[in-house]
């Protein structure tokens, strides 16, 4: 993992809370430079179906070897804003709630559209 080990690509990340999204679209660019990842996200949530609670979201291109956070923004329905926590150690998934701490998957609607960076360590 040094400086001239840099990568770049796509990822799709996926919503899920307790149960998952009837109908959802993820799309993600990130870019590795020795062990740090960056990465942005987009997620439109086009039909809620049954999910509820906190918002995670799945498929980190990289497992992260540190706890991590980040930001983000929902665009479509009240404009709040995001707060990414618990990127736990050795996992390729975070955590996503409001910055009021409500559980994010209790406060969606169909079309929803949550936009959101972050940056993490990795071993890999």
């Amino acid at each position: 993992n040094t400086l001239d080990d840099y990568e770049e690509g796509t990822w799709t990340p996926v919503l899920s809370g307790s149960g998952s999204p009837t109908t959802q679209t993820g799309t993600g660019k990130y870019q590795k430079i020795g062990n740090m990842v960056y990465l942005n996200g987009v997620i439109l949530v086009s039909n809620v179906g049954t999910v509820s609670g906190s918002g995670i979201v799945n498929g980190l291109p990289f497992t992260n070897s540190v706890q991590f956070s980040g930001c983000g923004a929902e665009s479509s329905v009240n404009g709040k804003s995001l707060a990414i926590r618990k990127g736990a150690t050795g996992q390729t998934y975070f955590d996503m709630n409001y910055y009021d701490n409500a559980g994010l998957c209790n406060g969606i609607t169909n079309n929803s559209n949550f936009i959101f960076s972050v940056y993490y360590q990795t071993s890999q």
